[in-house]
C-alpha cells in the first residue's frame, strides 16, 4: 500500500528541514506523484455514490479541462496547500467551493426574483437553503489512475 498523501503533503515539521538541499524537495514531490489510491478507495467511492440513489439528488461525473488545485490556502510542506480527503488522501473539491461556484451563476442578476431564488436555493442567516452540496471526489480511470502530477 502506498503512503497516505496527506502524511507526505501536510508534514508537521519546520519546512526548512525538508529543503536544505533542492533534491530533498524534489524527492518528496516525486513520492507524492507516484501515489495511487488504495484499492479500498474505489469501493468506498462506489458505496458513497450509491447512497444517493433513490433520493431527490442530482449527481454528475465531470471531467476537468486541465489541472485543478483546491485548498491552496492550506499549509503544507510545499508552502502551498492541497485539499485532500482526510481519510483516503485523495483530492476533493469541497462542497462549499461547489456551492460558491453555483451561487456565482446568480451574480449580476438583480431584483426581487433573483433574491428570492438565491434565498430559496442557498438560504441566508434566517433560513436554510433547499440545496445541499457534497464534496466532489476524485474518480480514478484507466487514463488517469493516479491523482497527482
Amino acid at each position: 500500500m502506498d503512503a497516505h498523501p496527506g502524511l507526505l503533503f501536510k508534514v508537521r515539521r519546520d519546512y526548512s528541514s525538508y529543503f536544505d538541499k533542492p533534491e530533498q524537495r524534489e524527492s518528496l514531490l516525486m513520492r507524492l506523484v507516484e501515489i495511487a489510491p488504495d484499492p479500498l478507495y474505489q469501493g468506498v467511492l462506489d458505496r458513497w455514490r450509491s447512497s444517493f440513489v433513490g433520493r431527490p439528488a442530482v449527481s454528475r461525473d465531470m471531467v476537468v479541462a486541465s489541472r485543478l488545485v483546491t485548498g491552496l490556502g492550506d499549509k503544507g510542506a510545499f508552502e502551498w496547500g492541497l485539499r485532500l480527503h482526510h481519510t483516503y488522501g485523495m483530492p476533493i473539491i469541497p462542497g462549499t467551493a461547489l456551492k460558491g461556484v453555483t451561487s456565482s451563476l446568480l451574480d449580476g442578476r438583480d431584483g426581487d426574483d433573483a433574491d428570492q431564488v438565491r434565498k430559496a436555493l442557498f438560504g441566508d442567516t434566517t433560513v436554510a437553503g433547499t440545496l445541499v452540496f457534497h464534496d466532489a471526489w476524485w474518480v480514478p480511470t484507466r487514463a488517469v489512475p493516479k491523482p497527482f502530477v
